[in-house]
């Protein structure tokens, strides 16, 4: 599992990758985490956790001005008003974990 997020999703296909590890909430609401397969009883009454989605790429500037384009009809010329915007949009990646860890 190492730094990897897991995130609790729907039961995967036969295809998918197995669950890598289980929650189980007891009636006082207390949690407990498996990371092997929890016991034949237990197993029943636990939320298997699957690995996070793949790391998501950086959009290209070229992306991100034509989206910016399509959103506000305006067209940037390079400039320092261009970069700006570059900047904001790189930070928002880094804020979301695009392109390296946030």
């Amino acid at each position: 599992m190492g730094d990897q997020i897991l995130q609790t999703t729907e039961q995967p296909s036969a295809a998918e990758k197995a669950p890598e590890a289980w929650m189980h909430t007891d009636s006082r609401g207390e949690k407990q985490a498996f990371t092997s397969e929890p016991p034949p009883g237990l197993k029943a009454k636990c939320q298997a956790l699957y690995p996070g989605q793949p790391q998501q790429e950086p959009l290209a500037d070229e992306q991100w001005l034509k989206r910016w384009t399509g959103r506000t009809g305006r067209r940037l010329k390079p400039g320092p008003e261009r970069d700006r915007l570059l900047r904001i949009f790189r930070f928002a990646e880094h804020a979301h974990g695009i392109g390296g860890k946030a």
